[in-house]
């Protein structure tokens, strides 16, 4: 009703105008010579507002457009990225049930490495259990997540200034860890002697590792000797507990500077051990073993008779207590 009333009140030359320029709009073979100078400058108003209505719609689709191809790039990288951590935890699963079946060859060679220069996680541990004294690998951990190349790239440095290195692998495509394998043990030994005090470093280490004084731009990475898996998380427990007690003792002993020496964190062997004769308070020259490992299992027990004799000495430290954290310790 109120369009059919409005075109009451509009003139019929104007209603015409617009009719006409409407139908001329549409119609893209229309003959605009038959229109008047007033209809062709309407067209061209007309021409003119559409244009400025669909250029900024022309610009959001463009956008539009451009956001979605990013999209789909990084969705293409990720799915790429996803598969090969899936090739990659497959190759791991393989090389672990290799290691535990004991088929050290299959697993990638008697010093646990692979062909092209990197290893799975599994290469963490040696597939043999050689005695601590006789193994010949060395772990370098502390790197940022990098690509594995990188870390090769950094420890093959070491060549120059260390003799009798085989070998330098990562433990992964993308890792935080790499190994250097040496020729024999000695060499692996004369290396521990010459980096006792020492620490490594680089610029690809994690930013959260403590700075290299002496290179701005380095941070410190830790080393040890190669160990299996069991081995490392006896040592966790071990470090934990004697991180327990050297603040429990640096309370009762403020004074005294050995306290950090007192105590022998046997991570091997799964122990901890009070020197009594460093702490000269208590007068005491034997040695308390607190903890051991509890048969072939891989926690911590608490030795016999411990207890009694930090009562003896008049240590109220719990060993019970604080059994239960050291056996899962929390990650520091």
């Amino acid at each position: 009703m109120a369009d059919a009333a409005a075109d009451v009140g509009m003139p019929s030359q104007k209603k015409r105008v617009i009719s006409t320029a409407v139908e001329s709009s549409s119609d893209s073979e229309a003959d605009t010579s038959k229109l008047d100078e007033g209809q062709m400058l309407f067209l061209k108003a007309l021409g003119k507002q559409q244009k400025a209505m669909v250029k900024p719609l022309s610009k959001k689709v463009d956008a539009l457009t451009a956001d979605v191809q990013t999209i789909n790039t990084k969705q293409t990288k990720a799915e790429g990225d996803m598969t090969a951590m899936k090739t990659e935890f497959d190759a791991m699963k393989k090389r672990l049930e290799v290691v535990e079946s004991g088929d050290s060859k299959a697993a990638g060679g008697s010093d646990g490495s692979t062909s092209a220069g990197r290893g799975s996680s599994t290469d963490f541990a040696p597939t043999k259990r050689p005695p601590i004294g006789q193994r010949n690998v060395v772990c370098v951990g502390g790197y940022r997540l990098c690509e594995g190349d990188e870390i090769i790239t950094h420890l093959n440095t070491l060549k120059d200034t260390y003799s009798g290195i085989k070998k330098v692998i990562s433990i992964g495509s993308y890792a935080t860890r790499g190994k250097i394998i040496f020729v024999d043990s000695n060499h692996m030994w004369a290396f521990m002697v010459a980096m006792k005090g020492k620490k490594l470093s680089s610029p690809l280490a994690d930013p959260e590792r403590p700075q290299d004084p002496s290179i701005s731009d380095n941070r410190l990475l830790w080393h040890s000797i190669d160990k299996f898996p069991e081995e490392l998380a006896m040592g966790t427990k071990c470090n934990h507990a004697k991180f327990l007690l050297t603040t429990y003792l640096n309370t009762e002993f403020p004074d005294i500077a050995t306290i950090q020496d007192s105590i022998d964190a046997g991570r091997d062997g799964g122990s901890v051990v009070l020197c009594a004769k460093e702490i000269p308070a208590l007068q005491s020259t034997v040695p308390v073993k607190l903890y051991q490992r509890m048969g072939q299992a891989h926690v911590l027990s608490v030795s016999r008779g411990a207890q009694e004799k930090l009562a003896s000495m008049n240590i109220t430290f719990n060993l019970e207590e604080h059994l239960g954290e050291i056996n899962d310790p929390p990650r520091r």
